[in-house]
């Protein structure tokens, strides 16, 4: 490679990174499968955006929120919504009335079979209310999540793609989540397989280099008291 050429393609590198697009711009997307980025993020009392693509333009938002009502009423939540359109969320059945996140083990076929409930815009991952007298709720499918994956959908430039984030919900009230990497398939209309982040077809992208997470700085509680009024003991939905 002659030194201009090489110079010329440095100072591209330079000028993507600094855009936001950086050096996986270069990379085919018949080579670049599977995009995994590994963080570590704490959302507690606060929204934190996926960008999955690196391109600049969140794809989700995973908020958290707790509040005391009344005095005595407690309530608190952790949801992932989908931003923009024709973006989606896999979900599993109902909580309280609303669209319960689907909590995928590792090994989890994205998008799943025919039988599932499919993608919608919003899930609630969980949530939890008090109404101060004994009386307790939990509602959702993440309840104690140990590295469990949210299935997503979204396009690319008018196609659609999969991917999945990586989660561990902390045991408490407040509905700590903690987010421990995301992943998405290149290749449009690919299934993706939950937790893959190894082998010859995985490409790992740091978030401090070709791409971040954009935080927000609060949440909006997404736990909705009117579909508590019966208090109910312990129970799990």
């Amino acid at each position: 490679m002659s030194a201009a050429l090489e110079n010329k393609l440095a100072a591209y590198g330079v000028a993507a990174v600094a855009a936001g697009v950086g050096f996986l711009a270069l990379i085919p997307p018949a080579e670049a499968k599977i995009i995994y980025t590994p963080t570590h993020v704490k959302i507690l009392d606060s929204s934190t955006y996926l960008i999955l693509n690196h391109a600049g333009v969140p794809n989700f938002v995973v908020s958290n929120g707790y509040a005391t009502t009344g005095g005595q009423n407690f309530g608190a939540g952790l949801e992932a919504n989908a931003v923009g359109t024709k973006t989606f969320v896999e979900t599993s059945g109902s909580s309280s009335g609303f669209a319960a996140a689907a909590a995928l083990h590792p090994g989890s076929r994205i998008p799943p079979g025919k039988m599932s409930h499919g993608f919608k815009k919003d899930g609630l991952l969980l949530g939890f209310y008090d109404n101060g007298i004994g009386g307790y709720r939990w509602g959702g499918k993440w309840r104690n999540a140990s590295d469990l994956y949210l299935g997503l959908k979204f396009q690319i430039s008018g196609k659609t793609h999969f991917g999945w984030a990586r989660m561990t919900l902390t045991d408490g009230a407040h509905c700590e989540g903690i987010l421990t990497g995301y992943a998405y398939e290149t290749i449009p209309n690919k299934p993706i397989i939950a937790g893959k982040t190894k082998g010859g077809d995985v490409i790992t992208v740091q978030p401090t280099t070709l791409g971040h997470l954009a935080r927000g700085a609060s949440a909006i509680p997404m736990w909705r008291n009117n579909a508590e009024s019966t208090p109910n003991s312990g129970a799990n939905q």
